[in-house]
């Protein structure tokens, strides 16, 4: 009798103790756990891509009359660049829009300005802290593409004050374990670059060359783009 009375304090702390060990071993498994998929999200979520048109700049060719209805020629580069160190970034499916935001109303945003041309664009995959360069050169016909209105403002001489609106979808892409995970399918993102000009000549003066038109996330200022 006096053994068993003995053996059962010790069988309870053995009890309580394995008890309190079961329960170390369930919050660190959680917290664990809380750090990894924190981990994970972090590695995970999408960067800012940074947008930018070199010389702020739409250059277009000399048109050499009116009659007939000349081609316009536009060209000009966006500049893309990847601030991730962890993930590349690829913008695709995208498109173009040229707007006349010195036509419309000050007060209005650039999305409602009115539109001087339209094409797709080039699709751009920007690497880990990675610059990208990507070029579009178009050929548009006057009035049915470009009304006639902005086709002889840039037959006179006369620059055109406008905005470029960038549609495309962004893919963040990263390497885990040597495989490459999709952190998204593709969101939907809006860019506008303002102010840019659209003039005839390449812009070769040295401000054109070193002055870019930084590129705004729709997302990021919805009041003043649209």
């Amino acid at each position: 009798m006096d053994d068993g009375s003995k053996l059962q304090p010790t069988a309870t702390r053995f009890r309580w103790l394995n008890l309190a060990r079961c329960t170390v071993a369930s919050v660190v498994t959680v917290l664990a756990v809380v750090v990894i998929a924190r981990a994970v999200v972090v590695l995970l979520r999408p960067e800012k891509l940074r947008l930018s048109v070199a010389g702020g700049r739409v250059s277009v060719s000399r048109m050499p009359a009116m009659k007939p209805l000349p081609r316009v020629n536009m060209s000009f580069v966006l500049r893309a660049f990847n601030p991730s160190g962890r993930a590349s970034i690829e913008y695709t499916g995208i498109t173009v829009a040229l707007r006349a935001i010195d036509d419309g109303d000050a007060a209005s945003p650039a999305a409602a300005a009115p539109i001087i041309a339209q094409f797709p664009f080039p699709d751009v995959p920007v690497a880990q802290q990675v610059a990208h360069e990507a070029a579009a050169r178009v050929s548009l016909a006057a009035a049915e593409d470009v009304p006639l209105r902005y086709v002889k403002a840039l037959f006179d001489g006369r620059g055109i004050s406008a905005a470029i609106q960038v549609d495309g979808f962004l893919t963040t892409r990263m390497e885990i374990d040597g495989r490459i995970s999709r952190s998204n399918g593709g969101v939907a993102t809006t860019f506008y670059c303002l102010p840019v000009t659209i003039a005839v000549g390449d812009g070769d003066d040295d401000e054109s060359r070193t002055r870019n038109t930084w590129c705004l996330d729709k997302s990021d200022v919805p009041a003043f783009v649209g």
